[in-house]
């Protein structure tokens, strides 16, 4: 197996060789070991979902999410609005909480690799390479949105960017080994018109995979006392806190 390498390694790169200058229809396949992102679009009009189960008890108290600009048009953004809803079957359901997030914190993570990370547009359906940096948008929060251990919730961001003709921002969806569907790789995003609430499953081209979002979800886990009074609709309670994390990338 090992003789076979140095032969599959030049034959990867002559791969890359060939698909550099060229523009294709269809995205390249390629060969592993190399990791598969998309941008998938959630600027105004646009809104995309993914769920997560609660670990323990908390409130929300971050949101971070990674993203690429467009054709690496780096812009601002004026706010994020962010959602909590219920699940209703698989789907994001009633809405529990909102908010509009106005200084996120943004900071450049990493640079994509070429032809392996894409932009696509679930309203358009457009869909081309987006050799663009790829960046990690902090979201502190302060909030009374009470996540009750073991429930699933969804997540919905909605980027209001500051020039938002000529800007579009794009959530990555967590990596993937092939842009070909396999179970392993399928997950639950949804999208939606901005306000709308008709989640349809976000499938990424060309063979429609379904993925899941990269983001990660902080909570303020308070003493169960604590928990009790809020759930009851107490303000006049200063809780001790300790932290958890719900990752999904």
């Amino acid at each position: 197996m090992c003789k076979r390498m140095p032969g599959l390694l030049m034959g990867a790169i002559l791969l890359l060789g060939s698909t550099a200058h060229a523009r294709p229809i269809e995205p390249p396949v390629p060969p592993r070991p190399f990791l598969w992102t998309t941008s998938a679009k959630t600027s105004l009009p646009i809104s995309i979902a993914d769920d997560f189960t609660v670990k323990e008890n908390g409130l929300l108290s971050n949101v971070l999410i990674k993203g690429s600009w467009e054709n690496n048009k780096i812009g601002k953004f004026k706010a994020i609005h962010i959602s909590i809803m219920d699940d209703a079957r698989g789907k994001p359901g009633n809405k529990l909480w909102e908010s509009y997030i106005e200084n996120p914190i943004g900071k450049r993570f990493s640079k994509t690799r070429g032809l392996f990370h894409w932009y696509f547009d679930p309203l358009s359906g457009n869909y081309h390479p987006n050799k663009a940096e790829i960046f990690q948008i902090d979201m502190p929060i302060e909030s009374d949105c009470l996540l009750k251990e073991g429930e699933k919730y969804w997540i919905s961001i909605t980027a209001l960017p500051a020039e938002p003709d000529t800007t579009s921002f794009g959530w990555l969806t967590s990596l993937s080994l092939t842009p070909y569907p396999h179970d392993s790789y399928t997950g639950n995003a949804q999208w939606s018109i901005y306000e709308q609430q008709d989640w349809k499953d976000l499938e990424i081209p060309p063979a429609g995979i379904n993925p899941d979002m990269n983001f990660s979800i902080k909570t303020e886990v308070s003493e169960p006392a604590t928990i009790l009074l809020l759930a009851f609709g107490s303000i006049l309670v200063i809780p001790l806190y300790r932290r958890s994390v719900i990752n999904q990338s």
